[in-house]
């Protein structure tokens, strides 16, 4: 005769797995969401800072991800590891939540490096700051990928109630996705137009003869979207096909 304890465990098991998988489904598709917007404030931020703004316009939702893929990358992989914490330890909210604090600190004072970069590093450091801003994105986007992993735990324990958690949670995630990483998006723009020749791959179109160089921003379906620098310091951006362009070393 069937033990009722083993009956009880086994619905017990079949219920934790039931409520991981939906938990596991409803953060993913969170973090996807989150990613794509994230994905987007960085690739027209980055645009509208290197003057390109019309070029945000041809994008694909591929070519958002894709080319966003530096900031999506850490949230991923924080979401990933948060998961790990939050299913394995009996306290993992709260562990979570010490490393989204830790990450975001981090994140937080290479942001401010980055925004007195211009007074604090002299030109010849510009690749240091250009590290920090880059360590400063990870930092953020790896926060919100426990942020996300802390709203699901708390969603798991049914902890998630309107007091000022919530609002700072809420706050946070606000400010980094529609501040915070746009603005860095922006600074480094501004930063490879200043060190173009040495962040920008180098080409020449073969339809013109090579007569002039073009650095490449970035591509867009078949093309590459170039600019040029000329005499008086103007900068002109324009759309070229892939198969006219030769790089040039």
């Amino acid at each position: 005769m069937p033990n009722s304890n083993d009956n009880g465990k086994t619905t017990e098991a079949v219920s934790y797995i039931w409520k991981l998988i939906a938990n596991l489904s409803a953060g993913s598709v969170v973090a996807l969401l989150l990613s794509f917007l994230i994905g987007y404030k960085y690739e027209k931020s980055y645009l509208s800072g290197i003057g390109a703004r019309w070029s945000f316009e041809l994008l694909s939702f591929n070519e958002i991800i894709l080319g966003s893929f530096s900031v999506i990358t850490p949230l991923l992989i924080g979401f990933i590891i948060s998961l790990n914490y939050l299913y394995n330890f009996g306290d993992g909210v709260r562990i979570v939540r010490k490393t989204e604090q830790w990450a975001s600190g981090v994140g937080l004072f290479l942001y401010l490096i980055t925004i007195i970069q211009g007074y604090v590093f002299p030109d010849e450091y510009q690749k240091i700051a250009s590290a920090l801003r880059a360590l400063s994105i990870y930092s953020f986007s790896f926060s919100v990928g426990f942020l996300i992993a802390e709203i699901l735990g708390r969603f798991r324990d049914q902890e998630l109630k309107i007091n000022h958690t919530t609002f700072n949670i809420l706050i946070y995630l606000s400010m980094t996705v529609f501040f915070i990483i746009p603005s860095i998006s922006q600074i480094t723009a501004q930063d490879d137009l200043k060190l173009y020749n040495e962040k920008l791959v180098k080409t020449c179109i073969l339809s013109e003869g090579c007569a002039e160089y073009w650095y490449v921003v970035r591509p867009i379906s078949n093309n590459f979207l170039v600019f040029n620098v000329g005499k008086n310091g103007q900068k002109a951006f324009r759309l070229v096909s892939v198969s006219d362009v030769v790089v040039k070393s």
